[in-house]
C-alpha cells in the first residue's frame, strides 16, 4: 500500500520540477542567446574573437540540453516508465557535474574575460575618438556599441566635446535636439559583461539544486515502479 500511495506522489513532483528544469534550461539558451547576438556582431565587426562569446555558446547549448534531459524526465515520469526513468536518472547524473564545472569556469573566467575586453575597448574608443574628432567620421563599431548599448562616450558623452555623433542621442533626435545618453559605454559594457556571466553562472547552479532533487525522487521512483512490476510478476 505504500508503494501504491508514494509512486503517485513521486510522479507528480517529479513532473512538476522536471516542467521548471526544462523552462530554466529555455530561459538559459534564450539568454545566451541574446548575449551571443550581441558579442558575435561586435566579433564580426572588429575580427577579434572573444571567450565571452563561447560562454555565450556553452550557454546556449547547455540550455537546450537541459530542456531536453528535463523533457525526457517529465515523459518518463508521465508514462510510468522504468527504462526512462532510470535513462533520465544517468543523463541527470552527468549533466549536475558539466553544470557545476560550466559554472564555476564562468565566475571565474568572467573577470579574466572583461578585463581582456575592456582593455581593448579602451583603446580602440581613444582611437576611434581621436579619428573622429579630425575627421569627423564616426568608426562604424563605436556607432553600434553606443546605439546598441544606449551609451555615449568612453567615460561620459563629454568625451566627444561639442560634436555628437547621431548614435549617442535618445529618441532619435539628432543635432541641435540631440539628448545624449548619459552613461558611458565602457562601465556600461563592464556592466552587461559581469551581469550576465554571474546570470549565467547562477542560473546554472539554481538548476543543478533543483536537478539533484529531481534525481533523488527519480531514483525513488524508479525503485517504486520496479518493486510494482516485481509484485505484479512474481507475487
Amino acid at each position: 500500500m505504500a508503494i501504491t500511495i508514494g509512486v503517485p506522489t513521486l510522479r507528480c513532483t517529479l513532473i512538476l520540477l522536471n516542467m521548471m528544469c526544462f523552462l530554466s534550461g529555455l530561459s538559459l539558451a534564450i539568454v545566451g542567446a541574446v548575449m551571443h547576438t550581441k558579442l558575435e556582431t561586435i566579433t564580426s565587426l572588429t575580427h577579434r574573437d572573444n571567450l565571452l562569446t563561447s560562454q555565450s555558446l556553452m550557454a546556449m547549448g547547455l540550455g537546450v540540453i537541459i530542456f531536453a534531459v528535463a523533457f525526457f524526465g517529465f515523459c518518463g515520469a508521465a508514462k510510468h516508465s522504468y527504462c526512462m526513468t532510470v535513462t533520465y536518472v544517468m543523463l541527470t547524473m552527468v549533466l549536475i557535474v558539466i553544470q557545476i564545472v560550466v559554472a564555476v569556469l564562468l565566475f571565474a573566467g568572467t573577470d579574466h574575460s572583461r578585463h581582456d575586453y575592456l582593455e581593448w575597448f579602451d583603446e580602440y574608443f581613444d582611437h576611434g575618438i581621436s579619428v573622429a574628432k579630425r575627421s569627423s567620421v564616426v568608426d562604424p563599431i563605436i556607432d553600434y556599441l553606443q546605439s546598441t548599448y544606449e551609451c555615449c562616450g568612453k567615460i561620459s558623452f563629454l568625451d566627444w566635446g561639442n560634436k555628437l555623433p547621431d548614435s549617442c542621442c535618445a529618441d532619435g533626435r539628432t543635432g541641435p535636439n540631440c539628448v545624449p545618453f548619459e552613461e558611458g559605454c565602457e562601465r556600461m559594457l563592464e556592466g552587461y559583461i559581469r551581469q550576465t556571466g554571474k546570470i549565467i553562472g547562477w542560473i546554472l547552479m539554481w538548476l543543478t539544486v533543483f536537478e539533484f532533487v529531481a534525481l533523488t525522487l527519480a531514483c525513488c521512483l524508479a525503485n517504486g515502479i520496479k518493486n510494482r512490476v516485481d509484485a505484479l510478476y512474481f507475487a
